[in-house]
């Protein structure tokens, strides 16, 4: 693979928050500080898996909170409004 596809996949993974990616520093014979490589760390699975949960249990109350307000503004003779 060329060097812009590995990008654009090891940006996708961490914009997925799967891997997170770290500039490291090294430093010379002479003393000089110079950029390194990327460090890589890939996130424990069961990590990821919980965080996805959370944020679907959190999409759900807002839909069911939105239903909610939905039902009551048609029980309403005027229209509500959202605040």
């Amino acid at each position: 693979m060329s060097r812009k596809t590995v990008q654009k996949h090891i940006g996708s993974l961490v914009d997925k928050d799967l891997i997170r990616a770290e500039e490291t520093m090294i430093r010379r014979k002479d003393g000089r500080r110079c950029n390194g490589s990327l460090l890589y760390t890939v996130k424990p699975i069961q990590q990821i898996l919980k965080e996805r949960e959370e944020e679907f249990l959190a999409e759900l109350k807002l839909a069911e909170a939105q239903r909610k307000w939905d039902r009551h503004c048609q029980q309403r003779e005027r229209p509500c409004f959202a605040l």
